[in-house]
C-alpha cells in the first residue's frame, strides 16, 4: 500500500505518518524546505515527491492532504483526478468563500475532513443510552508555546486560516457532533451542537461545543452548563398570538 502525504502545514500530517508508516509505503510532498527536512529525519525511508503532481503519479492508494486553507480546493482538484481516498487535514475550509470553491469540485464518498480527536480508542469506544443524555459538552485545550514563536501565522489569520474559533473550536465541534444526542443505532436524532465560550482572541485556547436538545415535558428544555442540568421553561408570550385577533 502506498499513501501520499502532500503537504506538511501542519503538525498533523508528522503525527499521520508515524502510524502510517507501520502499514505502507510514505510518499512525500512539501514546498518548504525546513518542514520536510524535519519530516525526512524522522522518516528516512519515505520517497520525496518534487511536487504534488509527482507524489500522486502511479496512483497512490490513499492521500493525507495537508495545505494551508486558501490552497485546498486547487490541491484537492488533483487528488480527485486520481479517485484515491483522501483524508484533509481540517480544517478544509476556513472562508466562505473557501467552502464556495470546495462546493464546485466533484467531492466523491472516499474524501472526508474533521478532527482525528473523533477517533480516538477513548473516545470512539464511549458509549451512552441517547434515552438519557440530554446534552453534549466537548472541552478542548491546546498548548499554544508553538504559536507564540510565529509558527503557522496563516492559521491566525481570519481571511486564510479561520482564526482561532475555527482552527481550535473544530476540535470541540467534531467531537460534540460524534457524541451527540441521536448518533447512535436506534437513537433520534437531537439537535445540533453550538460552539459556545470558545475565544475569539488571537491568542488559543480552548474550544466548547455545547449541545441542546427539548426533552418534550411541557415544553421546557434542558441544558447543561458548567456541569449543571437546569430546567429552563420558554417565556410566557406577550400580547395574542397571530390568528387569535378578535377572539
Amino acid at each position: 500500500m502506498r499513501i501520499a502525504l502532500a503537504g506538511l502545514a501542519t503538525s498533523h500530517p508528522y503525527t499521520d505518518a508515524r502510524t502510517l508508516a507501520r502499514h505502507a509505503e510514505l510518499v512525500v510532498w512539501e514546498p518548504d524546505g525546513e518542514r520536510l527536512r524535519r519530516f525526512t529525519e524522522e522518516h528516512p525511508e519515505a520517497r520525496v515527491a518534487g511536487s504534488l503532481g509527482e507524489a500522486l503519479d502511479g496512483g497512490p492508494d490513499g492521500v493525507v492532504l495537508t495545505v494551508p486553507n486558501p490552497r485546498v480546493p486547487e490541491a484537492l482538484a488533483a487528488v480527485l483526478e486520481t479517485g484515491a481516498a483522501c483524508f484533509v487535514n481540517k480544517p478544509a475550509a476556513a472562508t466562505r468563500e473557501q467552502l464556495d470553491r470546495l462546493d464546485r469540485l466533484p467531492i466523491h464518498d472516499r474524501v472526508m475532513s474533521g478532527s482525528v480527536l473523533r477517533f480516538a480508542p477513548a473516545f470512539a469506544g464511549w458509549a451512552a443510552d441517547p434515552a438519557g443524555v440530554l446534552s453534549v459538552r466537548a472541552t478542548v485545550r491546546h498548548d499554544v508555546g508553538l504559536w507564540a514563536t510565529g509558527y503557522n501565522a496563516w492559521q491566525d489569520n481570519p481571511s486564510e486560516g479561520g482564526g482561532t474559533l475555527v482552527t481550535m473550536g473544530a476540535r470541540g465541534g467534531a467531537a460534540g457532533g460524534a457524541a451527540r444526542p441521536g448518533r447512535a443505532a436506534g437513537g433520534r436524532r437531537g439537535r445540533r451542537p453550538a460552539l459556545r465560550d470558545a475565544p475569539v482572541g488571537g491568542h488559543r485556547g480552548h474550544g466548547a461545543a455545547v449541545g441542546e436538545r427539548r426533552d418534550g415535558r411541557g415544553g421546557g428544555r434542558r441544558r447543561e452548563r458548567r456541569g449543571v442540568v437546569r430546567r429552563h421553561r420558554p417565556p410566557a408570550r406577550r400580547g395574542r398570538a397571530r390568528g387569535d385577533r378578535g377572539r
